[in-house]
């Protein structure tokens, strides 16, 4: 299934992407990268980091800042 966003971005960004939709959850980058993990996808938690910020800037994530100043990240 391939959204209007997943055809802008692609690899680790579409995963990251689809993985915040269908889970509806906000979390920051080590989270995510654990549970993507746990889910079988192999990448490193640069990787995660690196993509993460990118859509963001590309205003594709909401990017907010907790109560210990950790970044969250969910879809807009």
């Amino acid at each position: 299934m391939n959204t209007p966003v997943q055809n802008k971005v692609s690899g680790i960004s579409s995963i990251i992407i689809e993985y915040l939709a269908e889970s509806r959850k906000a979390l920051d980058a080590e989270t995510l990268w654990l549970e993507l993990r746990h889910q079988g996808h192999c990448m490193s938690i640069c990787s995660v980091y690196i993509n993460v910020r990118k859509l963001a800037r590309m205003n594709l994530l909401f990017k907010t800042q907790d109560e210990n100043r950790k970044y969250i990240y969910s879809i807009v």
